[in-house]
């Protein structure tokens, strides 16, 4: 069998490879995306709370509402920075798939260009061992006839 059949079945399971870690890749940055989108939600919310809040008292408010108002926001604050924890580590997650995908791009690249090596030396192979018959035959063809 020939090497650049051999190194078929190595290319189908790189490809194979590849192709998961770029589903993965791509789940990872969906997973980040959606939960920064849920971080930007928490932002505008909290400005448009504190907004309201700031219209509201213009018109007076009572200690009560102030506390409330105060720890509302602080439980706000507590979900936005939860929030972009959450983010962060979806970030890092899309960094270490993008590394995986690149490596496995790497490979599969090393294993094409390994494979092209190999076919192209076969052919090479295959011609001078075409050429060789050819002179030979026409060698044959060219050679006098001994008398018997």
């Amino acid at each position: 069998m020939k090497k650049s059949d051999r190194i078929k079945s190595l290319m189908h399971l790189a490809e194979k490879q590849e192709q998961q870690a770029v589903r993965d890749l791509g789940q990872a940055r969906q997973q980040m995306e959606a939960q920064q989108t849920k971080l930007e939600e928490l932002r505008e919310y909290r400005e448009e709370y504190r907004r309201r809040f700031l219209q509201d008292g213009e018109q007076g408010i009572s200690g009560s509402q102030l506390q409330h108002f105060q720890a509302f926001m602080c439980q706000l604050d507590q979900a936005i920075e939860n929030q972009h924890q959450v983010v962060e580590q979806l970030a890092g997650q899309c960094r270490q798939q993008t590394d995986h995908w690149q490596q496995r791009h790497q490979q599969t690249r090393i294993l094409d260009k390994t494979r092209d090596r190999f076919a192209r030396h076969e052919r090479h192979q295959a011609e001078r061992q075409e050429q060789r018959e050819n002179d030979d035959l026409a060698g044959a063809r060219h050679k006098p006839n001994k008398p018997s």
